[in-house]
């Protein structure tokens, strides 16, 4: 099963999804992911939520979101609202790197 869901990720989510250390980062990456894979551009992203199914600290999960931010897997969307809202984040792990531009090169006249 862990190969079939290794094969639907694109390049550049595996390549992210390899450099991770932790039994712990790479579930939270799985669940993430699954999160994202909705018909909305954000996501929902609760730490209680992301402790509670990883088995740590709701200041792990934190700590966890953070490093992803950090590493290019979460971009923050929208900020946690105290006892309204848990904070939104979209998925950037599947972004391809931007190229860089080639010099441009004056046409002849």
């Amino acid at each position: 099963m862990h190969r079939e869901w290794k094969a639907k990720l694109s390049p550049a989510e595996r390549e992210k999804f390899e450099h991770l250390t932790t039994e712990s980062e790479s579930d939270a990456f799985r669940i993430l992911r699954n999160w994202s894979q909705t018909d909305s551009p954000d996501f929902y992203a609760s730490c209680e939520s992301l402790s509670h199914r990883l088995g740590i600290s709701v200041r792990g999960a934190s700590k966890l979101r953070r490093k992803f931010y950090k590493i290019g897997i979460l971009w923050p969307m929208a900020p946690y609202v105290p006892n309204k809202f848990c904070p939104r984040f979209k998925w950037i792990a599947g972004e391809e790197p931007k190229r860089q531009q080639a010099a441009l090169i004056a046409p002849e006249q």
